[in-house]
């Protein structure tokens, strides 16, 4: 037979937000911090559950716990897991602060994304 036109709307994935254990960056205790083992990107309200994977991160590490060091320290993680970096996040304590910087995550899509950077201030 004859085949016809049909416009539909696709509905995009939004880009994720990134979150160590329950918070999305701010103020966080540093025994809750020091206590997580992933970092994971994770979509704010949306319609359907779409799952991201974290591919890579760059992470600063400054104040308390970092001053005799030269005051910001570096590492990288190349999953959503903290491992690499578990030696960094052991040295943390209150006053410290966490920068997880060009964020990078696979989408259900199979499209690469950097997301905006998470920042978390210890107390």
């Amino acid at each position: 037979g004859k085949s016809s036109k049909f416009d539909f709307r696709v509905k995009i994935i939004p880009d994720p937000i990134g979150m160590v254990g329950p918070s999305k960056g701010g103020r966080m205790q540093s025994n809750i911090f020091k206590a997580q083992d992933f970092l994971r990107a994770e979509l704010q309200n949306f319609d359907f559950d779409a799952r991201f994977s974290v591919t890579g991160a760059t992470v600063y590490f400054a104040g308390a716990g970092f001053a005799n060091s030269g005051s910001v320290q570096t590492g990288t993680i190349t999953s959503g897991s903290l491992a690499p970096i578990k030696s960094k996040i052991d040295l943390c304590k209150p006053g410290s602060t966490v920068t997880f910087d060009d964020l990078k995550v696979v989408g259900p899509d199979g499209r690469s994304r950097t997301i905006p950077p998470v920042s978390f201030v210890l107390f």
